[in-house]
């Protein structure tokens, strides 16, 4: 866990490398006496998306258990899309090749007396894997529901899945931002985390995917990570949703994220037919991309 604070840009900015690690932070942090948060409305389970959640003993054990209602959404969601399949990656280089007839000259294989020494460029198409980022901005206002911020959970899930069973390792990263997050006279500070819940290079744990995404962890464990600086007081309506390309690129750039890996960003999804419309528009894009 990475914080970095701008008291003179009135930022606050975290980079969380885990799921586990996000749980812990935030769950320890308001456990202290001290801690000034606004209150987690555990007994608002509509609103949170899950009714058994009473404390963050509650949110652990959730976070280690596939949410069911999420499974069931993302299933019905890869039923509707049936089999979508994109084709490998493919690397077209240009690689150098040897002929007896005419090219350059190699002077290293003439000495060495081999006929084949005339070279030139070829361009040959190699297969080969190609890592993506799925950026998911994942900040909502009170007035979305928890359904709304499912299909988002399970849209990015199903992308993912169809991304990597096509050879193109998939990097998942949660983007959170608000401002005027903090109270002190006037709603002040843009607090925000960029939390990678996959790795390019690990496999993909939809269980653990479908509970990370979820409204519940949301509306816990996201708004737990607003309230670690111990001098600050969240206010009451944790700040306004910040989703833009800009806001998100000022946090990735203080918090020094390379931004050399090809990337998809979310767009906005609220339904089973947006997400439908989102997971074949880029599929489509992609295809036309090849």
């Amino acid at each position: 866990m990475r914080i970095e604070r701008n008291n003179a840009k009135k930022t606050v900015y975290i980079e969380a490398e885990s799921i586990t690690e996000m749980v812990e932070h935030a769950s320890r942090w308001n456990q202290q006496p001290q801690a000034q948060q606004a209150p987690i409305r555990w007994e608002m389970g509509d609103w949170i998306g899950h009714h058994n959640l009473k404390n963050w003993k509650d949110v652990r054990t959730a976070v280690s258990t596939p949410w069911a209602t999420g499974m069931t959404a993302l299933t019905k969601l890869q039923s509707a899309l049936g089999h979508m399949e994109l084709p490998t990656p493919t690397d077209r280089r240009r690689r150098r090749t040897f002929n007896e007839e005419a090219g350059e000259v190699e002077i290293d294989r003439v000495m060495s007396g081999q006929l084949d020494c005339f070279s030139a460029p070829k361009r040959r198409d190699v297969r080969q894997p190609k890592t993506l980022r799925l950026n998911i901005p994942f900040t909502f206002s009170a007035g979305v529901s928890a359904e709304e911020i499912m299909w988002k959970a399970v849209a990015a899930i199903a992308i993912s899945d169809i991304l990597e069973n096509s050879g193109r390792p998939v990097e998942i990263c949660m983007m959170f931002l608000t401002s005027d997050t903090y109270q002190s006279g006037a709603p002040i500070y843009t607090t925000g985390f960029v939390a990678t819940l996959k790795q390019a290079n690990d496999p993909l744990n939809i269980g653990a995917l479908v509970s990370a995404l979820s409204p519940w962890f949301f509306r816990t464990v996201c708004f737990g990570m607003q309230d670690s600086q111990s001098d600050c007081k969240t206010c009451s309506s944790r700040g306004r949703p910040d989703n833009s390309p800009e806001g998100l690129g000022r946090m990735t750039e203080a918090l020094g994220i390379p931004d050399n890996t090809e990337s998809i960003t979310m767009s906005w999804v609220d339904s089973a037919s947006s997400a439908e419309a989102f997971i074949r528009s880029t599929v489509q894009q992609m295809e036309e991309a090849e």
